[in-house]
């Protein structure tokens, strides 16, 4: 085989690899950035946490300030979570009414990861949950988008967690760093001209 194709033959594997690489990644490690908003919800910043080990957020949300809601974000999943049940009242209590909202309104969630360009996000489990399903998930680029106007929430009975749902994410791309997109503008290039040379 021709120096000139071995050379096009590895460049091409190293290429493959490169985006295997960038379009198999998790969200370990990553910045996420949340958000919680709604018509009678004012925007409450949910701060901002690196993916890893252990809950993302525990917002402190309605009376006492108390944690309502454990959101854990995992190389693939989200495991969101309604950890406080005290005073809540009976079962099917409102996500809005949790938040302070008094219900009647819209309220979404927000989760925007840094250092990751796209993903799919796919509802998997919602034990305890009522009236949530995939079409209550939007993802736009790299964020996530749950809206939980209608959905309410098992608070009745057992040991908390009561109920809450679960996330499923793939196709979690992470953009190839600049000098790696020089690197193969500079291949193919160089390409280009071995081709032009061949045909002249």
């Amino acid at each position: 085989m021709p120096f000139r194709n071995t050379v096009a033959a590895v460049t091409a594997a190293a290429v493959f690899s490169l985006v295997t690489s960038a379009s198999a990644s998790t969200l370990i490690g990553s910045t996420v950035i949340g958000n919680l908003f709604g018509t009678l919800t004012p925007t409450i910043p949910l701060g901002s946490a690196t993916v890893g080990a252990g809950s993302e957020f525990t917002p402190d949300l309605g009376q006492d300030d108390r944690v309502f809601f454990d959101i854990d974000f995992g190389a693939t999943t989200l495991d969101f979570d309604l950890v406080d049940v005290q005073d809540l009242g009976a079962n099917g209590i409102p996500a809005d009414v949790i938040a302070g909202g008094g219900g009647g309104g819209t309220l979404t969630q927000s989760y925007q990861f840094i250092g990751i360009s796209s993903f799919s996000a796919t509802l998997t489990g919602t034990p305890g949950v009522g009236n949530l399903t995939q079409s209550d998930i939007t993802v736009l680029g790299n964020t996530l988008l749950l809206d939980l106007t209608d959905v309410t929430f098992n608070t009745v009975g057992g040991t908390p967690p009561l109920s809450g749902f679960d996330v499923s994410f793939s196709n979690v791309v992470v953009p190839l760093p600049a000098p790696v997109l020089l690197l193969l503008s500079g291949i193919a290039g160089l390409g280009i001209v071995a081709r032009k040379k061949k045909t002249a």
